[in-house]
């Protein structure tokens, strides 16, 4: 039987398609928001990304407390940071384990 909840919160992962990339890279690092854009960039081979997009992701991101803004002295003014929360590191952990999954499910496609 298929259970259609785990359908749509598989599928709500993935809705707003820079959130996992955008919370990825905070992951690894607190980024201020040009740096992120910038970042993002070189990851996908110097393709524009869409500065809304990113904005857009990151207020979602710091509504559903997975991203935290914060601001740092930047010479005579404050600029915005951005850092993950414990509950942005669980959905990357999430975000992994499909990847994983995916990969896997890949690799033996291509080898069966």
């Amino acid at each position: 039987m298929i259970d259609v909840d785990v359908y749509l919160e598989i599928s709500d992962l993935f809705r707003f398609r820079y959130d996992p990339a955008v919370l990825s890279a905070i992951a690894e690092r607190p980024y201020r928001f040009r740096e992120l854009v910038s970042r993002l960039e070189r990851q996908t081979d110097g393709r524009h990304v869409d500065d809304n997009a990113v904005g857009r992701s990151l207020r979602r991101l710091a509504n559903d407390n997975h991203v935290r803004k914060s601001k740092m002295r930047d010479g005579d003014r404050l600029v915005p940071v951005y850092a993950i929360t414990d509950e942005g590191r669980l959905q990357v952990r999430l975000y992994q384990a499909v990847i994983d999954v995916y990969r896997r499910i890949q690799r033996d496609d291509d080898a069966g």
